[in-house]
């Protein structure tokens, strides 16, 4: 469960394959950590130089080229642009749809 949102972790988890997986992503250590290239800086795609990462005890995305670590919310919410999709299927998850509310 991501604790900021009660966002279950299997949206956590479809999000960041979503986002990642034309990125070479390895899910490593039982799934709890996903490597990958940096969709930002493009790290190399060798698996030696990877150095974007997702830690899903926390859900923390890091980059230890270019981006220090942030939660994968927010860099979902920075980067509308490329992610404005994954970002508001988590929002509805958590407040459900713009027609229910009041």
């Amino acid at each position: 469960m991501y604790k900021d949102y009660d966002i279950p972790d299997y949206e956590m988890e479809n999000a960041v394959r979503q986002a990642f997986c034309g990125l070479d992503l390895d899910c490593t250590h039982g799934g709890s950590q996903y490597n990958f290239v940096c969709p930002f800086c493009g790290s190399t795609s060798t698996k030696k130089h990877k150095h974007a990462y997702v830690y899903a005890d926390k859900w923390i995305f890091v980059c230890y080229k270019c981006t220090p670590a942030t939660s994968l919310i927010n860099i979902f919410r920075r980067h509308k642009d490329r992610y404005g999709d994954i970002y508001r299927h988590l929002m509805f998850s958590i407040y459900g749809s713009e027609n229910k509310r009041a």
